[in-house]
């Protein structure tokens, strides 16, 4: 479950790669929804 500061900025500005030391990685796509199917990409069961 998400905490009550998840996604709050700091400092600087929203990006979407991480910088590491060898390469830099694009992160994720956030899911609009916690439920499994939706993460999957599949109709919920019950919709």
């Amino acid at each position: 479950m998400p905490g009550p500061n998840e996604g709050t900025i700091l400092r600087g500005q929203k990006v979407h790669a991480a910088r590491l030391s060898e390469a830099t990685i694009e992160l994720p796509e956030q899911p609009k929804s916690a439920s499994f199917f939706t993460i999957q990409g599949q109709d919920s069961a019950t919709g």
